[in-house]
């Protein structure tokens, strides 16, 4: 065989590096048996160039404005890879998209309007998606940490003039100017938005207690009065002052090309950042992922693919007929190109034609050869696609 520069013994530990779901290798450095569900899809069905729209879940049956799309990360699909190239094992396709379907962390989550004329709308300042216009702006509003919104109080006069009554906020108990007050809109609006206080101006209006208490009076017009200045500030750093929040919420519901809110009629999420979605988009997403089978079947398809295009081999096993990832295509055995070590394997095998790697090692002495030279041959015969090993421990020719 070709000499292992390294030196070392095969670490057959390292898919658990990245943790994917069950343990395809325990601490012994043997493989574990697994049952796996026995899938076997159609060739036609899992390489067909037809299925453009890979993971795709319609929820319009269930009345849901977008459909939903689910594959499995790129960064965990090249780690998978990696993985894959280290340990040699010609896992199933069937044990490798079941586990990535187990964790929502290793998947991607692509949100489609099926209106054209339907958009999501992204805080840029938060990374926070709502389904409307309406709620962005809502939302943005009462952040109190949005950088691009920003409020500056200002002490103003007391009040002039003679009041038999003032209002009070039947939350906060604040005393507020009686209704014929000349600034009485501003100052209620300003009271609305520094107590975030989630209700429509007229029906808060409304609401008010009126009091005609002596001292409640005396309170009000002993105090200045505090205006609100507000501010906007778009992505490029052009600030605007206003006297109100009103002309900040138009500047937002115009979309201009600098504004804090950005509109996409397709939004993806990694299965980590969900939270940048409202709980109704959340609960899709989680019904889809318990409750249909469809986008597991897409995982798989996704898998092939992309093990294919990075230039893996992809076979059916000789017995139960499942596909499997191998990093080389066959070889047959050719005597002239083998070493006499790895001769001495393939001879065991050839006697045993589903061989596992512990039974070569309790005939090790019988082979004359070392458990590491074992290991050094074996990682070399997988390597060139002279022999397989599967999840199991299984080894046969290829």
């Amino acid at each position: 065989m070709a000499k292992d520069k390294t030196g070392d013994n095969i670490n057959l530990n390292d898919l658990k590096s990245i943790d994917f779901g069950p343990n395809w290798l325990n601490e012994s450095g043997t493989k574990q048996n697994h049952k796996l569900e026995n899938k076997n899809y159609k060739k036609s069905e899992i390489i067909s160039k037809k299925r453009k729209n890979i993971n795709k879940f319609d929820h319009s049956k269930k009345s849901s404005p977008f459909t939903l799309k689910i594959s499995c990360g790129r960064e965990i699909l090249e780690e998978l890879k990696k993985q894959i190239k280290k340990s040699l094992i010609s896992f199933s396709i069937s044990e490798i998209s079941d586990t990535l379907s187990k964790k929502e962390s290793f998947l991607v989550f692509k949100l489609e309007y099926q209106k054209t004329d339907s958009y999501f709308y992204i805080d840029q300042s938060t990374d926070k998606i709502y389904e409307n216009l309406e709620l962005a702006i809502h939302r943005i509003i009462k952040d109190k940490n949005n950088k691009f919104i920003s409020s500056k109080l200002h002490q103003g006069d007391k009040p002039n003039g003679n009041f038999s009554s003032v209002s009070v906020c039947p939350k906060t108990k604040h005393i507020l100017p009686p209704k014929s007050y000349h600034d009485f809109e501003k100052i209620v609006k300003d009271h609305l938005f520094s107590h975030a206080i989630e209700a429509e101006y007229q029906i808060f209006v409304n609401n008010l207690e009126t009091t005609s208490e002596k001292t409640k009076v005396e309170e009000w017009t002993e105090q200045p009065i505090y205006f609100i200045e507000y501010t906007l500030k778009d992505l490029n750093g052009k600030i605007n002052s206003y006297n109100s929040i009103e002309p900040i919420i138009a500047e937002l519901k115009k979309q201009n090309k600098n504004s804090v809110i950005r509109k996409s009629s397709t939004i993806s999420l990694k299965g980590s950042e969900l939270n940048r979605v409202s709980t109704s988009i959340q609960k899709i997403i989680k019904y889809t992922l318990e409750k249909t089978n469809h986008w597991k079947k897409d995982i798989f398809t996704q898998s092939i693919i992309f093990l294919k295009k990075n230039g893996m081999h992809i076979f059916k096993h000789p017995i139960n007929k499942n596909f499997h990832v191998a990093v080389a295509k066959p070889k047959s055995i050719d005597d002239n190109s083998i070493s006499k070590n790895s001769l001495k394997i393939i001879k065991v095998i050839e006697k045993r034609p589903i061989t596992k790697k512990v039974e070569l090692f309790k005939i090790s002495k019988e082979l004359n050869l070392d458990k590491t030279i074992i290991l050094r041959e074996l990682k070399w015969l997988l390597h060139e696609g002279y022999l397989r090993e599967f999840s199991n421990g299984e080894i046969i020719f290829s």
